[in-house]
């Protein structure tokens, strides 16, 4: 008689995140925003030693040297441990095979900072006004914002000289002064500001 080995393997339901990996580079003087996702997820069912293959999914977006924003449909793509994409099982099954994608592309621009300050020196001394450090902040947003704006504020408050007989040097997180909508681009929000005193001239 005839022996027929027959193999079974449990069958396993996954939910994975949809990552999103960009190629290429956008323009210069152009920066990244959150992109939309038609969904960020998907569910694969399937044999769990093919599961078990599976360590992230994701789709690719190319935003070489774009100046606008980037939108398409992508395929789903499966990678290994060590981030390369994998064919997966004909046996694998999907609960959707491709996402739709809004990749916002916005303008960075410079704007000004100026600062004043609050209180008055001590008797003897005047007040010079503020330096701050760097003068220039760089933004990205939506382009009816960045035309809104040419500089940013800071609050005469934030820098106190009441009393002062020196100069008086502070750091600000200028982060909470950026209006609302724009997106700072620098690595930093810490400024230098130096708000300067100086003895009066003597009188005869």
């Amino acid at each position: 008689p005839m022996v027929v080995h027959v193999s079974t393997e449990d069958m396993q339901e996954k939910r994975f995140d949809i990552n999103v990996n960009t190629i290429g580079t956008q323009a210069e003087g152009y920066a990244l925003g959150d992109i939309s996702l038609s969904q960020d997820y998907i569910y694969v069912n399937g044999p769990v030693s093919e599961i078990g293959m599976v360590s992230s999914v994701g789709i690719e977006v190319d935003i070489s040297e774009a100046t606008s924003d980037v939108s398409g449909t992508a395929q789903i793509v499966f990678y290994d441990a060590n981030g390369h994409a994998i064919d997966i099982d004909e046996r694998m099954e999907l609960s959707l095979s491709e996402i739709n994608y809004v990749q916002p592309i916005y303008r960075i621009k410079s704007l000004s900072i100026s600062a004043g300050a609050v209180g008055e020196p001590a008797e003897g001394y005047i007040y010079d006004g503020v330096e701050v450090s760097p003068s220039f902040v760089s933004v990205y947003g939506p382009e009816e914002l960045l035309d809104m704006y040419s500089s940013i504020e800071i609050p005469d408050s934030a820098i106190d000289i009441s009393g002062a007989t020196r100069n008086v040097t502070l750091s600000i997180d200028i982060a909470p002064y950026i209006p609302e909508g724009l997106i700072l681009s620098e690595a930093s929000s810490q400024i230098s500001a130096i708000a300067r005193i100086r003895r009066a001239p003597e009188t005869s």
